[in-house]
C-alpha cells in the first residue's frame, strides 16, 4: 500500500472508529434509557404494591366490620322474632280478654236483671209481711179485748 492510499484510509478508520465508537454509546445510552424505564416500572410497582397492601388491609378491615354488622343484624333478626311472637302472643290475650269482658258485661247484666226481681220480690214480701204483722196485732187485740178470748 502507498501512502496516499493508506492515507484514505485512516480518514475512514477513523471515521469508522467513531461509528465504531457511536454504536457503543448508543447501545449503553439505550441500556441507561432502559435501565430508567425499568427502574420507573419498578418504581410504580412497588407504589402500586403498597396501595395493594392497603387496600387488602382496609378489605380485611370492612370484612371483620361486616362480620360485627352481620352478627348485629342476625340478633336483631332474632330479637324481631321474639317480638312477632310475643306481639301475637299478646293479640291472642287481649281477643280473650275481650271475650272474657263480654261474657262479664253479659253477666253483669244477667245478674242485674235478676237483683232488680228478687228487689221486687223481696219488696213483695216486705209488704206481705208487714199486711201480716198488722193482721196479727189486730188479731190479738181482738182476742184481748173479748171475755172469750181471755184464759
Amino acid at each position: 500500500m502507498n501512502a496516499s492510499a493508506h492515507s484514505r484510509r485512516a480518514p475512514r478508520r477513523r471515521h469508522g472508529s467513531r461509528s465504531s465508537c457511536r454504536r457503543p454509546v448508543a447501545t449503553v445510552e439505550r441500556g441507561e434509557r432502559r435501565v430508567g424505564e425499568v427502574d420507573s416500572a419498578v418504581t410504580g410497582l412497588e407504589s402500586r404494591a403498597h396501595n395493594l397492601e392497603g387496600l387488602a388491609e382496609r378489605t380485611r378491615a370492612l370484612g371483620q366490620e361486616l362480620e360485627l354488622k352481620q352478627t348485629a343484624l342476625d340478633k336483631a333478626t332474632e330479637h324481631l322474632d321474639r317480638v312477632a311472637e310475643l306481639r301475637e302472643q299478646a293479640a291472642t290475650a287481649a281477643q280473650q280478654l275481650e271475650e272474657r269482658s263480654s261474657q262479664l258485661g253479659a253477666a253483669v247484666n244477667t245478674a242485674g236483671s235478676r237483683l232488680l226481681e228478687l228487689t221486687a220480690t223481696l219488696d213483695d214480701w216486705t209488704n206481705r209481711a208487714g199486711t201480716l204483722r198488722s193482721r196479727r196485732s189486730a188479731w190479738r187485740s181482738s182476742r184481748n179485748g173479748s171475755p172469750s178470748g181471755k184464759r
